[in-house]
């Protein structure tokens, strides 16, 4: 049984189709089936599944996304090495943020992107693999230390999957303030999605 809550609780249907990374206006597909939560300050956050076959192990796998519903551009700091992870709580799955660093990705590398009106940018995904038999609630991550990728395991079961307290950095655009480390935070919420993990088949 699901936990009712007081966003967007959308049914998705997979194999939608989906361009990753900034879409401008024009180049956005209407079909995609994207649970948005509240706008604040012109921007909004959504979630949804990335459609086609997801790899290894991988039940489905998600994408949360910005979008500038304003009518000015809007500039905001964005964290590389950026992923999403969930912890279930009476079926729903509260989504939270998190970072992989290593190699060319160390902690505090940054990029400031800009959204025009209607413009939206892809933040990271969120893989959702099927527990197995007697597993533990949070199994142990991949990696150690700040490379440790932690995992979202599901029995098979109904979900809604979303994020209530997304923390973004609207930025003034100043091209000379390097770093940008003062600026507008924000914390978005997406909307939720009813899910399905389906029972391994033999």
């Amino acid at each position: 049984m699901c936990i009712s809550r007081n966003h967007l609780a959308l049914v998705v249907v997979l194999g939608s189709t989906l361009t990753a990374g900034t879409l401008r206006a024009g180049d956005k597909d209407p079909e995609i089936a994207t649970a948005w939560g509240k706008p604040v300050e012109g921007m909004q956050a959504g979630i949804r599944v990335k459609p086609g076959k997801p790899p290894g192990d991988t039940v489905v796998e998600l994408q949360v996304v910005v979008r500038n519903v304003g009518k000015k551009k809007l500039e905001f700091r964005h964290t590389f090495a950026m992923y999403f992870w969930g912890e279930c709580d009476g079926g729903v799955v509260s989504v939270q943020e998190a970072y992989i660093y290593g190699g060319f990705f160390p902690p505090g590398l940054f990029v400031y992107p800009t959204l025009a009106p209607e413009d939206e940018m892809d933040l990271g995904s969120m893989i959702i693999e099927r527990s197995v038999a007697d597993e533990k609630p949070n199994p142990p991550g991949l990696g150690v230390g700040l490379n440790t990728l932690k995992r979202t395991r599901l029995k098979p079961g109904k979900y809604q999957v979303g994020i209530d307290h997304l923390k973004v950095l609207l930025t003034g655009g100043n091209p000379l303030e390097i770093p940008r480390m003062e600026g507008k935070p924000l914390e978005l919420g997406t909307g939720y999605l009813d899910i399905t993990i389906p029972a391994e088949q033999d």
